[in-house]
Parts: C-alpha cells; structure tokens; sequence
C-alpha cells in the first residue's frame, strides 16, 4: 500500500536522484566545449529543472512551518534556514574570486546582495546567477504560497499554465531586447518553473497523478523531443530550442515529483548522496571553473576533467562533513 508517508519517501529519493542527475547534466555542459569544442549537454534543461525541483521543496518545507506557527512565524523561520544553508558558500566563493582578482568590489559582490542583481552584471562565479534567481524567489515564498493555496487548478492547467507563463515571458524577453543567446537571467522569466514545483507540492499525491497510460505518452513525447534537442543542440534557433527545452524540462520534473515508484526500482547510495550535496558541488565548480578560466597553463582537457569534475565532487564533501562535524561540537557543547 502506498500511503503518504511512503510516497514522501519515494520522492524524497527521486527528487535526490534526479538532482544528482541535473548536477552532472550543467557540469558537462561546461565541460563538453573544452574536451569536444562543440555544445554537447543543453545546460539551461538542468536549470528550469531546478527551479522545479526548488518551488516543491521550498513549499513543503514552508507548509510544514506553517502548520506548527503562524506565517509571520513561519516566514521568518522559513527565511533564517535559507539563509544559514545559502550564504556560507557563498561568502566562501566571494573571498576566494576576490583573493584571485585582488578585487573585493568584483562583480560577484552581488551574489551576497541579489536583489540588486542585473543580468548584464558579469559574474566571476558564473553559475551563481542561477542562485542568485533562486534568493530573489525564496523572498517571495511565503507570498507565493499563499497565492498558490487560493487557486485551485486542475494537473494539466498547472502544467500548460507553466509552459505557456515562461515560454511567454522568456519569448517576450527575447522580442523586446533581441538577445542573441538564449537566456532569460530573470526571476521573472523562471517563475513558471518554480511555481508548477509549488503547486505540485501543495496539492495531494493522488491528486496530482496521470495514468500509467498518460505517463507513458508524455515520456516518449518528452524523450523524443530531448533526443532531437541533443542532436540538434547548437543548430536549432532559439524559439525552437525554448518551447522544447521548456518542454521537457517541465514533463520530465513532473514526473519525477508525482511518480509512485522509486526512479531506478531502489535507492541508488551513491546518486542519492550526490543529490544532497547538489548546491555545495554546484557552487564549488563555479569556483574551479572560474580557477581554470583564470590560469592558461591549466587549459588542458584532462586539467579540465579534474578542475570541473572530481574537485567540487571533493570538495562539497569534505565541506559538508566539516559542517557536520562543527555542528555535532556546537550539540555536544550545549549539552
């Protein structure tokens, strides 16, 4: 029998999974062009992937908040987690880029003070414009889901709704400032993403599920479309590459969110263990990413493999067990 608590289980396994998978998808992303000098993984899937992935967990973290305190309570509790999870990376990653660049009024500053953020700012840390897109939409959580608990939307609205908001805003971006790549480094431009995660996970899990039949359709739609994206990657134009990016990105989210069963029949340790240091190996390959761009003896591909790949594997590790180890000193102190 499938009850909540098993469901919550068996997401909480797929959404580790799923995440380690994203994770790997943007660091090939960038390493593709260095070992094959072409694109080879479409990196911004991973992102709105992501988003999705953020607006679920957020809202439950959130609604479980909210159901022990009021949501004044519960917003500033929601608030003080995000940032003691957050801004020690990211202060580790600034006074590093700074120490490099002899510069401590770099363009990364922004990255301690998002909501000031521009996406013509340069960043030295390249990915954290994404992070810096998921602060700005922490700070409104606790709005959002009080606009998400009013309206009540069947599943497939909530899933042409998000398509149709963010090929919209993203297509308008695109229309109005011709941007020659295709990015929208906007919290705007990705909060279809993440309100579709929200809205999943505020309504019931039989509510939210297709049948085995529609899953089906959806996956061979989406895999058919993710095979032409792979092939195609740097010939398609923009437009197409949007509407099908989003496309995938939102089915294969949504799937993994409302599937019953565990993505590869049990528990994978070692992607699952990946998948919980996804934002400490993401923020750490921003770094070394920034370390190979700066130094020319260091462009090498097998460098490269080592710099971008197994270092940040490495380093959020040994990060998160240090974090463990001080906050297990911090207990024994206090008891």
């Amino acid at each position: 029998m499938n009850t909540p608590a098993n469901q919550n289980v068996v997401t909480s396994i797929n959404i580790d999974i799923f995440r380690a998978i994203l994770a790997q998808g943007i660091i090939w992303h960038h390493l593709g062009p260095i070992l094959f000098h072409r694109p080879t993984v479409p990196g911004l899937m991973a992102v709105w992937s992501f988003f999705v992935i953020s607006g679920y967990l957020n809202a439950n973290a959130f609604a479980r908040r909210r159901q022990r305190s009021s949501w004044i309570d519960a917003s500033r509790l929601f608030y003080l987690s995000r940032i003691k999870r957050i801004y020690p990376l990211l202060i580790i990653s600034f006074i590093t880029v700074s120490i490099i660049t002899k510069d401590f009024l770099n363009g990364d500053i922004y990255t301690l003070f998002p909501f000031i953020y521009f996406a013509n700012i340069p960043l030295n840390n390249v990915v954290l414009w994404t992070l810096i897109i998921e602060v700005q939409l922490y700070a409104m959580t606790p709005i959002l889901f009080l606009v998400i608990n009013a309206i009540r939307l069947e599943v497939p609205m909530l899933l042409i709704g998000s398509f149709l908001f963010t090929i919209a805003v993203s297509a308008l971006h695109i229309s109005l400032w011709g941007d020659s790549v295709l990015i929208d480094r906007s919290m705007l431009g990705n909060l279809g993403f993440y309100l579709l995660g929200m809205a999943i996970a505020l309504r019931h899990t039989d509510y939210c599920k297709f049948s085995s039949f529609g899953k089906q359709i959806f996956l061979i739609l989406a895999f058919s479309i993710l095979a032409w994206l792979l092939v195609a990657y740097n010939l398609l134009a923009q437009m197409p590459r949007l509407w099908a990016g989003c496309f995938v990105s939102i089915i294969f989210s949504f799937i993994v969110l409302t599937h019953s069963k565990e993505l590869f029949g049990s528990a994978n340790t070692q992607l699952r263990n990946l998948g919980k240091l996804t934002y400490q190996i993401y923020v750490f390959h921003g770094l070394f990413l920034f370390i190979y761009s700066q130094y020319l003896e260091l462009h090498n591909p097998y460098y490269a493999i080592v710099l971008l790949f197994a270092l940040p594997i490495i380093a959020a590790t040994t990060y998160q067990h240090l974090l463990l180890r001080f906050e297990t000193c911090k207990i024994a102190k206090v008891v």
